[in-house]
C-alpha cells in the first residue's frame, strides 16, 4: 500500500510540475503580445502621411529622436533610401545635359536644369555636384544642386533646390540667376534666404519656408535700392513704393534668422554629379 502511495505521489507531482510549466508559458506570451502591439501601433504611427495630422507626426517624431529608438531610426534610414531614388531624375537630367555637346541655354531643352551654371560648366569653369538635406525637418531630405568654381579657395552655392510631392520632384525656387546673381542660405531653423542683385544699385531679399506638404513656398520678399551716397532704402514691393522701417539688409535677416545658424554646405554629403 505504502509503495502504491509513493508512486500516486510522484505521478501527482510530474503533474503539477507540467501544469505549473504550460501556466509559465501562457503568461510569457500574454506579455509579450501587447508589448509587440505597441511596437507595431508605434511604427503605423510614424508612418502616417503627414498631410492627415502634422501636428501628431511631429509628436511622434519628437519622441523619437528624443529616445533613440527603433522605431524612429527605421522611418529615418527609409526616407533616406527613397529620397535617392525619387531625385533620379533631376540628377540624371543634370548629367545629360552636362555630356550635351551641343548644349544651349537657350532652347529650353532642360526644364529643371539652371542654364545658366550649366553654360559655365560647358565653358569648363565650373564642377556641379548635389547633396540631401532635410531642410524644414519633415523627415524627407530635399535634393540641393551645388556648383563650385574650378580653381582653388572656391566655395560651394546652391543652384537649384527640389522638393517631392510624392510622385514627382518639385523645384522650389525658379530662380535662373541662383548661384550667379543670386545666393540662396539655409537657416537651421527650416528659412531659406535669398539676397539677389538686380543691378549695381538695386537688389531683391527673398525669405522662403517650406510649406507642411513638403513641396510648397511661402515666400516674403523685399526690394532694395542704394542712392549715389550709398544709403539704402528697403521697400515692400518691386514698385519702389511702400517703403518699410529698416535700415539695413542685416536688420532684416536677423528677425528671420533668429537665433538659428547657417547651414554649412561644405559639411553636407556632397557628390559630384559626372
Amino acid at each position: 500500500m505504502e509503495e502504491k502511495l509513493s508512486k500516486g505521489n510522484i505521478l501527482s507531482i510530474a503533474l503539477l510540475g507540467l501544469v505549473v510549466v504550460i501556466l509559465f508559458i501562457l503568461v510569457i506570451i500574454a506579455v509579450k503580445s501587447p508589448t509587440e502591439t505597441i511596437q507595431n501601433d508605434e511604427i503605423q504611427e510614424s508612418e502616417t502621411p503627414k498631410e492627415t495630422n502634422q501636428i501628431a507626426n511631429n509628436i511622434i517624431r519628437a519622441v523619437n529622436n528624443k529616445n533613440n529608438t527603433t522605431t524612429g531610426d527605421l522611418t529615418q534610414n527609409e526616407n533616406k533610401v527613397s529620397d535617392k531614388t525619387m531625385y533620379s531624375q533631376i540628377i540624371n537630367e543634370y548629367k545629360t545635359a552636362m555630356k550635351d555637346s551641343e548644349y544651349d541655354a537657350e532652347d529650353n531643352k532642360y526644364n529643371n536644369v539652371n542654364s545658366n551654371i550649366m553654360k559655365y560648366y560647358h565653358d569648363e569653369v565650373s564642377i556641379i555636384s548635389y547633396a540631401y538635406y532635410d531642410i524644414n525637418k519633415d523627415g524627407t531630405d530635399e535634393l540641393i544642386i551645388l556648383n563650385k568654381p574650378k580653381g582653388e579657395n572656391t566655395n560651394y552655392s546652391i543652384i537649384d533646390l527640389f522638393g517631392y510631392n510624392g510622385a514627382k520632384p518639385v523645384k522650389l525656387i525658379d530662380n535662373e540667376s541662383l548661384g550667379d546673381r543670386s545666393k540662396l542660405e539655409i537657416f537651421s531653423n527650416g528659412v531659406m534666404y535669398l539676397n539677389g542683385s538686380n543691378s549695381a544699385f538695386e537688389g531683391i531679399l527673398a525669405f522662403y519656408t517650406i510649406q507642411e506638404n513638403g513641396y510648397s513656398i511661402n515666400t516674403t520678399n523685399y526690394y532694395y535700392k542704394y542712392d549715389d551716397l550709398g544709403n539704402i532704402t528697403i521697400y515692400s514691393d518691386e514698385y519702389y513704393a511702400k517703403k518699410v522701417d529698416y535700415s539695413s539688409i542685416n536688420e532684416i535677416v536677423n528677425i528671420y534668422k533668429a537665433d538659428a545658424e547657417i547651414i554649412n554646405l561644405e559639411t553636407l554629403d556632397i557628390t559630384e554629379i559626372q
